[in-house]
């Protein structure tokens, strides 16, 4: 039996060593992430402006507009084209049009979460959208570079004298607007990636200022409801306003409106009282 004991010891033991080992080992990685994180910010330092003079949150208004609208075209267009007239002339070939239907019907819950992450100042939010738009960045990306490498000079052979300037033309025009694209893409990732960046590391005390101010506010309004649906002491009717002490007189000092005690009528100004 002690055998078995300090064999069952031993395994307890072990376990526990090995589970120390675990935990040890993720709190190295998940050191080693936070530095390589703190690295990264010291060589890339986030952006505090938009097109140098806008705000941050002005950039991303413009970017989530942009987004629904273009959802929005594709949506309508198919619906308009597929299914209210179906034999009517396509703009595109209708699996095309479908996908983009689908990809703009998917994107619709991300474009809500990066509003919902700007209006409210959420992290979280903002990030999912930051996520989204990074994959809308690079499938748009491929196929960009799809089109440009599919497509080729052979149909400007028709045009008499001028077709190899037509082909360096519209080689040079995919190649500039590739690079653009490219570049504003990139431009507005790294806008969203900044205001991430801002909202995590943002100074909690003037969130809790905002906080104490917000509720002093409510309590001195809540105060002076209360006084002005009491009396005197807090008691019975409210007390009437301040009255001139010459009537229809702007020029003379005011005194205050009385207010009866627990809502008497007759006052003894004697000692001791008459009732009494």
């Amino acid at each position: 039996q002690e055998q078995v004991h300090s064999e069952g010891v031993l395994a307890d033991v072990g376990s526990a060593f090995y589970l120390r080992l675990a935990v040890a080992g993720r709190f190295q990685e998940s050191t080693a992430r936070t530095a390589n994180m703190k690295l990264l910010n010291q060589m890339i330092h986030p952006m505090d402006s938009f097109c140098c003079g806008c705000s941050l949150d002005f950039g991303i208004w413009i970017m989530l507009f942009y987004n629904f609208v273009q959802s929005c075209k594709f949506i309508l267009t198919c619906v308009g084209e597929i299914v209210l007239s179906p034999n009517g002339q396509l703009s595109m070939a209708p699996a095309a049009e479908a996908l983009n239907c689908a990809l703009a019907l998917a994107s619709l819950p991300f474009i809500l979460a990066g509003w919902s992450g700007l209006k409210y100042q959420i992290e979280t939010h903002l990030r999912i959208y930051l996520g989204w738009l990074l994959a809308y960045v690079i499938l748009n990306t491929v196929l960009i570079g799809i089109a440009i490498a599919t497509s080729s000079c052979h149909d400007l052979d028709a045009l008499a004298g001028g077709s190899a300037y037509a082909c360096g033309a519209l080689r040079a025009f995919h190649a500039t607007y590739a690079t653009l694209w490219i570049m504003g893409s990139a431009y507005c990732l790294f806008i969203v990636w900044s205001k991430c960046e801002e909202l995590e590391y943002v100074d909690s005390k003037a969130d809790f200022q905002c906080m104490l101010d917000d509720s002093r506010a409510k309590s001195e309004a809540h105060l002076k409801r209360g006084l002005a649906q009491t009396g005197l002491y807090g008691l019975g009717a409210a007390l009437p306003p301040a009255r001139p002490v010459q009537y229809g007189s702007l020029g003379s000092p005011i005194f205050h409106g009385s207010g009866s005690i627990f809502g008497g009528k007759e006052h003894d100004m004697s000692y001791p009282p008459v009732a009494a």
